[in-house]
């Protein structure tokens, strides 16, 4: 099955860059896939930390058992895997996204 290329908007693009930012700034290990953002975290993130994540659109995904953040509404209400994401989206790194 072909990758589906999806155009990512400036306002999109910087949204991806700033959620990746702030979880990083908050000790989180960050995949961006697409125009999704998800960050792990070794420990329960501070009450602080959380509600900024909340605050900046970022929600808990119960069954990844992550914090994920999208920049573009999901299509489907069903709870794909992380493989198809990668499998189905072309990877997209943002211009200014830096890894640590």
């Amino acid at each position: 099955m072909a990758r589906e290329e999806i155009e990512i908007s400036e306002q999109v693009r910087q949204k991806i860059i700033d959620g990746y930012e702030l979880a990083q700034r908050h000790g989180a290990t960050v995949e961006v896939i697409g125009a999704w953002v998800w960050a792990w975290f070794d420990a329960i993130p501070t009450a602080e930390a959380r509600q900024e994540l909340k605050d900046s659109g970022f929600r808990w995904n119960m069954k990844r058992k992550c914090w994920q953040l999208a920049g573009v509404p999901c299509r489907s209400k069903k709870n794909k895997p992380a493989g198809w994401l990668k499998a189905q989206w072309a990877f997209l790194e943002p211009e200014g996204l830096t890894a640590a």
